[in-house]
């Protein structure tokens, strides 16, 4: 039996003030609503503002709201539908209690520990954890083997469709694209306005560049021939949505160098 959806309970960024039989009343979260000019279906998730602002399905309210393209609102919707049952803050508090994993961990990445506080860094099974947020909905976790466990890395079985991190510095005019999360929360940590993609180089999703469209992306991607590779597919992708410029790093070695060891070897 297909499983029924309460839009009531999926709905919880819309603040509802009456529920009329099978229709909630509420707030419109597009424009400054004191009207109350908001409503949906709690059976069908159908939507409209009555003060202009649109309508539409659960996706297309997904992809508003959140601010993603609708591949990225599909995988909002199946999250809300099915949270990710792992408590991501346990494993916050887990690496902050646990003092020398925490600083092996800011000496190795050279990550600050602001960084590891904002974007709740974790540990679990001898591996830092990335939780990977889109305002407060819990997408993925990433975990990351410390030393040398394989494999590298691990997603939440089922929630491992790619996605931009951080979701909070899409807002930035200037972007600097990285190959990793490491690198990432590494130019984060130096005050860089840095993304990246959890996925392998070269994934790239066209709802994204729309998304990051009239922005500067930086690309900085690894001096290996995947990274290489990787950050050309990309800027031939962002080609007439943004301005861009691919950064080669002024390193040789090791072969697959990065921005990390850039900036712990040579910085």
């Amino acid at each position: 039996m297909e499983k029924k959806i309460n839009f009531l309970e999926l709905y919880k960024f819309i603040r509802v003030s009456r529920v009329n039989n099978l229709e909630a009343i509420g707030f419109c979260p597009f424009h400054n609503d004191e009207k109350e000019s908001f409503a949906f279906s709690i059976e069908t998730g159908l939507w409209k503002c009555f003060a202009g602002c649109g309508q539409g399905n659960a996706i297309q309210l997904i992809s508003r709201v959140y601010k993603v393209g609708e591949k990225d609102a599909n995988d909002i919707f199946n999250t809300l539908l099915n949270p990710i049952q792992e408590d991501y803050l346990q494993y916050h508090a887990t690496l902050l209690n646990s003092p020398v994993i925490l600083n092996n961990l800011l000496k190795k990445r050279g990550w600050s520990k602001e960084i590891v506080l904002e974007y709740k860094i974790g540990y679990s099974d001898e591996r830092f954890t990335i939780p990977v947020l889109y305002r407060d909905t819990l997408l993925n976790i990433r975990k990351y083997a410390i030393d040398g466990k394989k494999p590298k890395m691990l997603n939440v079985t089922g929630y491992g469709n790619a996605k931009l991190f951080p979701y909070n510095m899409l807002k930035e005019p200037e972007l600097f694209l990285f190959e990793g999360e490491s690198d990432c929360l590494l130019a984060l940590s130096l005050g860089l306005p840095a993304i990246t993609v959890t996925s392998g180089a070269g994934t790239w999703k066209k709802e994204w560049s729309q998304l990051l469209k009239g922005k500067k992306i930086n690309i900085c991607y690894d001096i290996d021939e995947a990274g290489k590779r990787g950050a050309e597919v990309i800027a031939s992708q962002l080609l007439g949505h943004c301005e861009i410029k691919n950064i080669k790093l002024p390193i040789t070695e090791p072969s697959n160098a990065d921005f990390s060891d850039y900036i712990l070897h040579y910085g």
